[in-house]
């Protein structure tokens, strides 16, 4: 291959480069110049780490009931990982259809102690087994100028609902770790495959 040649494919890609790059620089819409992630506000996800290293929220085994004209009682324990200052707020997100029978819907946690474990109760009508519906308990403010955001869904089927499978996770493996759990045999088992 001879130099011009060379020379010739090294000009095209060049111009082609530059012309590309100066269309999209030329097109681009004006909204999206400084777009970056270093211009964006914080996200919820930034929210949920720095909540995640204050708190600790787990759903308690809560009664539900059995059709939408009972009570259902809807219990949270909050843990302080760290001393949390007053000013951050939780709140209860119904749906429309879910009477507040009793209880706080929204309120201010309070000075909070590490390790201390508060329990959040609220009593509803119309949030029961019968139908799969979700409420929500959110807590959220501010914590040394960063945003503090953590959520957590309480469904009404209360065994289809992913807080649920990680806790049944959590006593299978405490359960392992004591020794009370042995292997379960089933015919899919290691010892009864045919070798």
């Amino acid at each position: 291959m001879s130099i011009s040649n060379l020379l010739k494919s090294l000009t095209v890609m060049s111009l082609g480069g530059f012309l590309g790059y100066t269309s999209i620089q030329y097109f681009q819409q004006t909204e999206s110049v400084n777009r970056h992630l270093a211009s964006l506000p914080i996200s919820k996800l930034g929210g949920e780490q720095n909540a995640g290293y204050l708190f600790d929220i787990k759903l308690d085994n809560n009664d539900f009931a059995a059709t939408e004209n009972e009570v259902s009682t809807i219990q949270v324990n909050v843990q302080a990982l760290k001393d949390v200052p007053v000013g951050i707020t939780y709140t209860w997100n119904l749906p429309e259809d879910v009477e507040l029978i009793e209880g706080q819907a929204t309120d201010v946690l309070g000075n909070f102690v590490a390790g201390e474990t508060r329990h959040y109760t609220l009593k509803v009508k119309g949030f029961s087994k019968q139908l799969r519906k979700y409420i929500s308990f959110e807590i959220q403010g501010e914590h040394e100028q960063k945003l503090i955001r953590r959520e957590v869904l309480v469904s009404s089927r209360y065994e289809d609902s992913m807080e649920y499978l990680v806790q049944q996770n959590e006593v299978r493996n405490q359960r392992k770790l004591s020794g009370k759990l042995s292997k379960p045999k089933s015919k899919f088992d290691i010892e009864n495959v045919v070798k």
